[in-house]
């Protein structure tokens, strides 16, 4: 007799982390499902960095706790599977080193044009830019850039505004995943608002006034 196998349900994490003044490092990750409705937040102690810390770590100190330090411990704590997760931060992305599944970096991007036909050129390096009726229609080729690649996707909210999806090129094999959790995400969920949500999160958990 054999036992059926059912795939888990849908589910997408976003992590941040801020750097408080009278905290020090705050992060939050979020895991919803494809209706942008909350499975799992797990919010980390604040850190206080000391000044010889700083010294030491140099320009490298963010990336460390983000894709070392914070970022790993805070995705340990989740049950739910994730298919990706997205974070806000470039100094986050070589999270992926330390997780099993894709991780990209959202950029919200403006432009200044909002003539529809314009709004890509607009924006350096947009030049392979697709306007989406939903997310699920992702179709372009990837945009190599230093050590990532990227996608750029028109929002089909605003002829003025996109995203800018980077990953690290070394896992340039992350492509379908990525593009396939965008794509089950419904189009009303913005892929930048979750992390607002962990940043009001963060600032009510610790008291802090935003």
């Amino acid at each position: 007799m054999t036992t059926a196998t059912t795939n888990p349900p849908f589910a997408i994490g976003f992590l941040s982390i801020l750097e408080i003044e009278v905290l020090g490092f705050c992060g939050g990750y979020l895991i919803l499902n494809r209706n942008g409705r909350p499975l799992e937040f797990h919010c980390a102690l604040p850190l206080k960095i000391d000044r010889a810390q700083q010294i030491l770590f140099g320009t490298s100190l963010r990336s460390f706790l983000l894709s070392e330090h914070i970022g790993p411990a805070l995705c340990a704590k989740a049950k739910t599977v994730v298919e990706a997760v997205f974070v806000d931060s470039p100094d986050a992305m070589s999270l992926r080193k330390n997780l099993s599944v894709p991780v990209a970096r959202v950029e919200l991007f403006k432009t200044e044009n909002t003539e529809k036909n314009d709004s890509a050129s607009s924006v350096p390096g947009c030049e392979n830019m697709v306007e989406l009726a939903s997310y699920g229609q992702i179709k372009t080729p990837q945009i190599p850039g230093p050590r990532r690649c990227e996608l750029m996707i028109q929002d089909h909210r605003s002829d003025s505004c996109g995203y800018r999806i980077g990953w690290l090129q070394e896992y340039h094999q992350d492509s379908q995943v990525i593009q396939s959790a965008i794509g089950q995400i419904v189009e009303d969920v913005n892929l930048d608002e979750p992390f607002q949500r962990i940043h009001e999160a963060i600032y009510e958990a610790h008291s802090v006034a935003a």
